[in-house]
C-alpha cells in the first residue's frame, strides 16, 4: 500500500488475519457497477469483522472483486 489511493485512516487498519472473504462474481465491466458494489457491501456486511475496522477492510477487499 505503499502507493495508495487510501487515506491513512484506511491505510493504517491491519486486515484480520483468518478473515474469509465471501464469494462473488469477479466484476469485468460488462455489468452494472452499481450492482456490483451493492452486492458486495450485502455480503461484507455479513462478514463477522473488528468494529472499528470493518469500512476499511472493505475497501482494501474490494479490489479482489475486480477483474
Amino acid at each position: 500500500y505503499a502507493d495508495t489511493p487510501f487515506t491513512d485512516e484506511i491505510t493504517l487498519i491491519e486486515m484480520p488475519r483468518k478473515l474469509s472473504f465471501p464469494s462473488i462474481k469477479a466484476y469485468d465491466g460488462t455489468t452494472d457497477s452499481d450492482d456490483h458494489v451493492a452486492q458486495y457491501r450485502q455480503r461484507m456486511l455479513a462478514v463477522a469483522l473488528p468494529k472499528g475496522s470493518r469500512e476499511a477492510t472493505m475497501c482494501k477487499g474490494f479490489g479482489s472483486t475486480l477483474t
